[in-house]
């Protein structure tokens, strides 16, 4: 897929950084004298444990191996530290995540994934029987369920794993069905209430609002709902679930410019406004990439071609787009060119489409241009504050960071085909 030229390139940069991030103490350096990392060590080593898992996978080195195991045993160690978080992105779901990476299918470190998982289910079944907590916050893929079921979904063939699941499910579907009160109108229980919003959202939403996208939204609790019962793990209602946010998601789908899209954010009055939230670039966060492929897996899961076939349309038109019109200016993953670059291997996977060949060789070639060999960490990620202006920032983490960069452009070149540390993002 990649010219051998840039294959060349990919490589000499994983492998380079790779072995720098296989060092703890090179790690535990960076860390300490980078005063705009806001990592601790303690959040890092999971996202380094993803890396090395599929370094080991594509190269099989014992220093990788070596790295992993020294890796765990610091984690194990500190595991109390996590202060209860059993969440995907932040908690004890991620260090299941890492220690699943580095586990060779789940034959090494048994009784560290078994007890872990013993901690999540309950963590789990304390949320799911309290009714009162039904809220998009706590169902989201980032801090809530949804990401953390779909690490569990790992371990379906466990029972009790199997029975939490289950109840996350059936949770997220109360999501769906429950409605609320808000200014006279009635919205969905995912809906954002005035007085949860941020200071910068209340100027925007003077009643609050819905959030749309993978990382915060509803396509969030689609895209577990629709993984799930692809797996084979349905409870009553699901498929009637994934349709009902489906038909939401379509009232607020625009198509203008050659492109489609929807808002990532939407108000009380759902009638407009609409575009004012609206996210152009197709991110994994916020944007089209991300929603498309919550839609495309919805699609597969209850077997509606017009999803899938709408879903793949929609970025067949990101691709048409040239890629300076993109609005990203960062390379790593949230909302960033390495996010986008892995929806689009993706889809270029699922459907074989030789179209999107160029599309990757080009965010690659595009990728590699962020890469400075005299930063330590390779990569920075790039944001905008709140003046617009551009502000650089070092982190190693698989979501803004150095790891989440390399992730994708390892997917690349890995022989093996074998990307499941994207299931964490709910892309598969």
């Amino acid at each position: 897929m990649l010219s051998c030229e840039l294959k060349e390139q990919v490589e000499k940069v994983i492998i380079d950084l790779g072995k720098k991030f296989s060092s703890l103490e090179y790690i535990k350096n960076q860390l300490s004298k980078n005063s705009s990392m806001n990592q601790e060590l303690l959040f890092a080593l999971p996202s380094i444990n993803i890396l090395m898992g599929q370094l080991i996978k594509q190269y099989d080195e014992d220093l990788f191996k070596i790295s992993a195991h020294n890796n765990i045993v610091l984690l194990n160690g500190r595991i109390s530290e996590y202060c209860n978080d059993i969440s995907s992105f932040y908690g004890y779901s991620l260090i299941g995540f890492s220690t699943l990476a580095i586990s060779n299918n789940k034959n090494l470190y048994k009784n560290f994934l078994e007890g872990l998982n013993k901690y999540i289910v309950i963590g789990v079944n304390n949320i799911v029987k309290q009714e009162e907590l039904i809220s998009m916050p706590v169902c989201e893929c980032i801090n809530g369920l949804a990401g953390i079921g779909r690490y569990l979904l790992e371990f379906k063939e466990v029972s009790s794993v199997l029975e939490a699941i289950k109840g996350i499910l059936i949770f997220l579907i109360k999501l769906t069905k429950k409605k609320i009160t808000a200014n006279k109108y009635e919205v969905r229980k995912w809906f954002i209430e005035y007085e949860s919003q941020s200071e910068i959202e209340k100027k925007n939403y003077s009643y609050g609002h819905t959030r749309i996208g993978m990382a915060h939204g509803i396509v969030g609790i689609l895209s577990l709902l629709a993984i799930a019962k692809i797996q084979g793990v349905e409870v009553e209602g699901q498929e009637e679930a994934i349709k009902d946010i489906l038909s939401y998601l379509y009232k607020f789908r625009i198509e203008e410019k050659g492109l489609v899209y929807w808002p990532y954010k939407v108000g009380i009055e759902e009638r407009q406004g609409a575009k004012d939230a609206v996210n152009y670039m197709p991110s994994w966060c916020y944007g089209s990439g991300g929603i498309a492929r919550a839609i495309y897996l919805a699609g597969k899961a209850i077997e509606d071609d017009y999803y899938i076939e709408d879903s793949i349309s929609c970025i067949r038109k990101f691709c048409a787009l040239d890629i300076d019109k993109l609005g990203f200016i960062s390379p790593t993953f949230c909302h960033g060119y390495s996010g986008w670059l892995h929806i689009v291997n993706l889809f270029y996977k699922d459907t074989g489409e030789k179209e999107f060949e160029p599309v990757i060789n080009n965010l690659a070639s595009r990728i590699l241009t962020y890469y400075n060999e005299d930063n330590p960490l390779g990569f920075k990620n790039l944001e905008y504050d709140d003046n617009l202006e551009v502000i650089e920032e070092d982190h190693i983490s698989f979501v803004r960071g150095t790891v989440s960069v390399l992730l994708p452009l390892l997917g690349l070149i890995n022989d093996k085909k074998d990307n499941e540390w994207d299931h964490i993002f709910l892309l598969n």
